[in-house]
């Protein structure tokens, strides 16, 4: 049987070798010869010594070739499955050769813009049905800010790459464009943004749906957190003695202050959730979503200094819809008031107290840039509470107070002690409180 042709092509000679176990033929080759016997010899020492390859690809022998191009003569003309194409790639990963495939028609085939939008898609997200179905929280509203980064920041950026061709080079890639000087965002939003992804795709590999982890080795951002402010205790004495607008928003300042609640937990407080002097802290309202329960998932009681608990219950007698809602709105019946409202009737008073009758514009912008400076805003009734309350009765008590599951302590306090608790941290918060806001008989 033949080994080869030649032929003469534009001056120059080329081989066609033939494959000695199938008689198939090979692409014809240059030899880069114009003389014929030339051309013939350098054809025996390919086959001797090895056929050259392409640009730098070193010669390979004749056995080799062949063998190969039957491989590819197969994968072009045979039935594939899908199982035999993963193993393909299985074999051609696990020697290195290969970095990452996506199978048509497999999962990680799927745009990441498409897989990301699903996953953080409340009512479809495979990854909430699982935390869900084992017992562990998510909320709706930690989807949807999800959702807003990932569309304002990952879509963008990874548009058109499928999610198994995700590579760490494009992890890192993307964890640099936000660390660049035109973003300004703080380390604390970087590290927000990039957990959505993240989060997503370390999901995606643990469940079998991409073959690496393109997140392995992703740094996070570091950077001081900025601390929340807090007023001292005159200057709070001192914001509660100027007049306000509304009632509910003087109300929902002080109870923030003085019971330690989150903004979302002020404005789902019903007239049911008082009870004389003690308060039941059982929901939280989210705009756009309604009632929710609280952050921790759980409920408590607070007491209440007796002269605020008389106002509560006299500013819910004026709720003109009767749905129960001690911070009711003027224009919706079902629903609160708007808890984005308190922070800014707090800024508002907060820019009184830096600020003669009849300041400038300017003069109000730079009182408005002294809080936030100091980062003043309402969550800082929050760490006023605690900071009062730990020092008066001590961390453990105080988290039992404002609902901190992570105190480790907190777990101890069992349910039947709760009556004899509140009784004790009734004094305790009047003493702590009662003397800030000046009485003033309920109208």
């Amino acid at each position: 049987m033949r080994r080869y042709y030649i032929h003469l092509r534009k001056g120059v000679w080329y081989a066609i070798l033939l494959d000695p176990l199938t008689g198939k033929r090979l692409p014809a080759r240059s030899t880069f010869q114009t003389n014929r016997d030339e051309a013939l010899h350098t054809v025996h020492n390919w086959l001797r010594d090895g056929i050259p390859g392409k640009g730098t690809t070193a010669p390979r022998q004749a056995a080799e070739v062949f063998t190969m191009a039957r491989v590819l003569e197969s994968l072009k003309h045979e039935t594939l499955t899908p199982d035999d194409c993963q193993r393909i790639v299985d074999v051609l990963t696990k020697r290195g050769l290969l970095a990452s495939a996506t199978l048509a028609g497999s999962p990680g085939a799927e745009l990441f813009t498409d897989f990301l939008i699903k996953f953080w898609t409340f009512e479809k997200s495979p990854y909430v049905k699982e935390k869900t179905a084992h017992g562990q929280r998510i909320g709706e509203a930690h989807c949807q800010r999800s959702m807003t980064r990932a569309r304002k920041y990952w879509l963008p950026f990874l548009a058109g790459k499928r999610l198994a061709d995700l590579t760490r080079d494009d992890i890192r890639r993307f964890s640099l464009d936000l660390a660049a000087p035109g973003r300004n965002l703080a380390p604390a939003t970087r590290n927000a943004i990039l957990v959505v992804g993240t989060t997503a795709l370390r999901w995606a590999f643990e469940n079998g749906i991409i073959p690496t982890d393109p997140t392995a080795g992703v740094m996070r951002y570091s950077g001081e957190k900025k601390n929340r402010g807090i007023l001292s205790r005159d200057e709070a004495s001192a914001l509660f003695a100027l007049e306000w607008p509304d009632e509910r928003l003087y109300l929902a300042n002080w109870l923030a202050m003085a019971a330690g609640l989150r903004a979302g937990e002020v404005a789902a407080l019903r007239l049911k959730n008082l009870d004389g002097n003690k308060m039941t802290v059982e929901a939280s309202y989210l705009e756009g979503y309604g009632l929710k329960s609280t952050k921790t998932g759980k409920v408590r009681k607070v007491p209440v200094i007796p002269a605020l608990a008389d106002r509560l219950r006299n500013l819910a007698a004026m709720n003109p819809h009767g749905n129960g809602y001690v911070f009711w709105d003027e224009e919706r019946e079902d629903s609160p008031m708007n808890g984005r409202l308190f922070g800014l009737a707090l800024r508002d008073r907060l820019t009184l107290l830096r600020t003669e009758p009849g300041a400038t514009e300017q003069q109000k912008a730079e009182a408005l840039a002294y809080w936030a400076e100091r980062n003043v805003v309402f969550h800082s009734w929050r760490h006023f509470y605690l900071t009062d309350m730990t020092i008066e009765v001590g961390a453990e008590k105080a988290g039992r107070l404002s609902g901190h599951s992570t105190l480790a302590m907190v777990a101890q306090y069992a349910d039947h002690e709760r009556a004899g608790f509140l009784e004790d941290m009734a004094g305790v918060t009047a003493k702590a409180f009662g003397n800030i806001v000046p009485f003033k008989v309920a109208q």
